[in-house]
């Protein structure tokens, strides 16, 4: 972990929608230093909810991991904890339509390619049975 004793760990949240995931994390301790998300709807409470973390609006689908700690305000991955997010599943869930032709479906695979380069080992998602 890259917390000093006392601070607060520093995590990142990828699809954060108007911050469900954030909201958890700082109530477990965490510091959400950004939020990433590319859906202006989803994102219109995002400030409001949280005005001390910054929001970023970014594609995930092109986003590369020196854009995404340089958006948060960081200079190496080290200094991420971890990463939180909920790319959408509509295209997997049991609830949703299940199209697999749901161009959010690639999202999935770009949120745990960001997982892997900037804090491998460090995550949580969203859970659908069937991605």
């Amino acid at each position: 972990m890259s917390a000093k004793r006392g601070d607060k760990p520093k995590i990142i949240d990828f699809c954060c929608g108007a911050g469900g995931f954030t909201l958890a994390s700082w109530q477990a301790g965490f510091e959400c230093v950004a939020g990433f998300d590319s859906d202006r709807v989803l994102t219109s409470r995002f400030t409001e909810n949280f005005p001390k973390t910054l929001l970023v609006k970014c594609d995930l689908r092109s986003a590369r991991v020196s854009d995404i700690l340089r958006s948060a305000g960081l200079k190496k991955a080290s200094q991420v904890d971890g990463i939180i997010g909920g790319p959408p599943c509509q295209g997997f869930s049991s609830i949703g339509k299940r199209q697999l032709d749901d161009p959010r479906n690639v999202l999935i695979h770009h949120f745990f390619r960001l997982v892997k380069n900037v804090a491998d080992r460090k995550s949580t998602r969203l859970n659908s049975s069937h991605l």
